[in-house]
């Protein structure tokens, strides 16, 4: 008998890449990596069409060339047979939804409206809707406060309605030909399978849903021109973690080289989805995924009101426990963002003769320092605020710099900052009742700059558990394929046998910790400073240019 194997999906910020895993034990046999054609749309559409500030898109055509290229090459290169993959799962960034027409169809396919912004996917971290972000907060704090407790006392314009709103409101001739408003995750998921189904792990995370109560109904009440929610632009069966969500239609499988008729499992927050590759089972540890933004998921058995969570919901990250999420809004973003527009280039010059990259060679430079040694402090908002303060209208800053300040201590001082950033969202659950004895690692960034993961341990004064070069979403994927097709009887028996652990770890340092918490005592006042209302500069200065853009 042919041996089981599993596909995973990872659907990224900038590509998909795809894992071929043992169901026995979780090795890689393969993986390959497509990116979107159009990447993020961040300044115009594809026919030219200009996007305000702050807007991120994605075109959905990308999402099944970029699956119909990975899948068959992860496939030929994985040395199985095609007739060994049992099943499969997804995960996808979040929320990221998209209109869809009567057929399912993205609005964004029709000509006639390839040049309305609001017809093609709202990337999650799209933050055009600021305004109606305030106004589900206003909302729910009257009507629901205890619900406004599970997104930890405040919604960002990255939730779900927010951005359905969004679209109600500026393109009404739009949505009046929208059929269903769906998660990029549940679209993809429902190409491949034909059903109609989301995921109750999406909805509840990012779409004020209740497994026993559904969508807030004060929602249809206040916004009546979205109708009836569940029977309308959300209808769907949803879909729990764990269980079936349809099986793979012939023309789907023709297209990716797979057997017709395997499991699909349903759709997963891509940091959701790597909970179980790190080997969390229950309470006490939580993943940190240091990739393009950053992810802080745990677990706990009880429901807490921690500050400026993202979400807590039931069975949303695991089945019968609460799922706490949290994070920063740029992690590597932040990084590549100094690299590309701060950096000279005698650097760029060094490192392509040293044949490393520009991060490597500043990471390098920046291990010399000892902490606090390049005066410098920064605030990581360089792309607004996800947690504790759920604020996108919040701004980067550094303080500190002299003529004699030098690349690598600026690329030093932002590394710190994500670290700080982090302590500031771990304080905020201890402070809620939830201690956690370690970090368990996550994403690109977490095996490619040791120096950073280091800090991250000296600043938390937590031990960081490594784990292997592989996607990790992606394997958390290939763990759920394993459960919905039968190839282990249960999550925690996938977990034990699949998990990605390398044994690469980090132990916090006294003496530099020491340190780092004097800087942390400075970078927490100008946190409170300039985030909590005490000096309001950073929006000030946003609304004064856009002022000036639209003059």
């Amino acid at each position: 008998m042919e041996e089981n194997t599993v596909l995973g999906i990872d659907y990224g910020t900038q590509s998909v890449r795809a894992v071929v895993c043992r169901a026995a034990d979780g090795a890689v046999l393969s993986q390959s990596e497509c990116a979107y054609a159009h990447r993020v749309m961040s300044e115009a559409l594809p026919d030219g069409t200009p996007l305000p500030a702050g807007w991120a898109l994605q075109h959905p055509q990308d999402y099944l060339d970029a699956l119909f290229a990975c899948v068959p090459d992860a496939l030929r290169a994985s040395g199985v047979q095609a007739g060994s993959i049992r099943g499969l799962a997804l995960d996808f960034t979040g929320s990221t939804p998209l209109p869809l027409d009567r057929d399912g169809m993205p609005l964004c396919f029709h000509p006639e409206f390839a040049g309305h912004p609001h017809a093609y996917v709202k990337l999650w971290k799209h933050h055009g809707a600021a305004r109606q972000a305030e106004a589900l907060n206003r909302l729910i704090g009257e009507k629901a406060p205890d619900l406004l407790a599970h997104y930890g006392g405040r919604v960002s314009s990255e939730v779900f309605f927010a951005k359905l709103l969004e679209t109600a409101e500026e393109d009404p001739a739009l949505f009046a030909q929208m059929d269903q408003y769906m998660e990029a995750g549940d679209w993809v998921v429902q190409r491949l399978t034909g059903a109609e189904v989301r995921s109750l792990s999406m909805a509840v995370n990012k779409a004020f849903y209740q497994a026993d109560t559904g969508y807030p109904p004060f929602l249809e009440d206040a916004f009546p021109a979205l109708g009836p929610l569940a029977d309308g632009l959300l209808r769907g069966r949803m879909i729990p973690i764990g269980q079936v969500a349809g099986y793979l239609q012939p023309d789907m499988a023709r297209r990716l080289g797979l057997p017709a008729g395997i499991p699909v499992a349903p759709s997963m927050l891509d940091g959701h989805a790597a909970v179980p590759a790190v080997g969390i089972t229950g309470a006490g540890s939580a993943i940190y995924n240091a990739g393009t933004s950053s992810s802080l998921l745990l677990v706990e058995p009880a429901f807490h009101a921690v500050e400026g969570i993202c979400s807590c919901n039931f069975s949303g990250t695991l089945p019968g426990l609460y799922g706490y999420a949290s994070g920063q809004s740029a992690m590597g973003d932040q990084l590549a963002w100094y690299v590309q527009n701060g950096v000279p280039a005698a650097l760029f010059r060094e490192a392509e003769a040293r044949g490393v990259s520009v991060h490597q060679l500043l990471s390098e430079q920046a291990a010399a320092l000892a902490p606090g040694q390049s005066g410098l402090l920064a605030l990581d908002w360089w792309n607004g605020n996800r947690s504790i303060l759920a604020d996108t209208r919040l701004t980067g800053l550094m303080l500190g710099m002299t003529l004699q300040t030098k690349p690598h201590e600026i690329y030093r001082a932002l590394m710190e900052s994500l670290a700080f950033g982090l302590r500031r969202i771990l304080e905020a659950h201890a402070e809620a009742g939830i201690h956690l004895n370690c970090l368990r690692l996550a994403g690109g960034i977490s095996y490619k700059n040791p120096l950073f993961m280091q800090i991250i341990s000296d600043v938390t004064r937590l031990p960081l558990l490594g784990s292997k070069p592989v996607p990790a979403p992606a394997i958390g994927s290939a763990i759920y394929a394993a459960v919905v097709s039968g190839c282990h009887p249960s999550l925690s028996e996938a977990i034990d046998r699949m998990n990605c652990l390398s044994g690469q770890n980090y132990t916090p340092d006294p003496a530099r910790s020491a340190v780092y918490d004097r800087l942390y005592a400075e970078y927490k006042r100008l946190y409170d400073h300039f985030g909590r209302g005490e000096n309001d500069v950073m929006k000030r200065l946003l609304s004064l240019a856009a002022e000036s853009r639209q003059a």
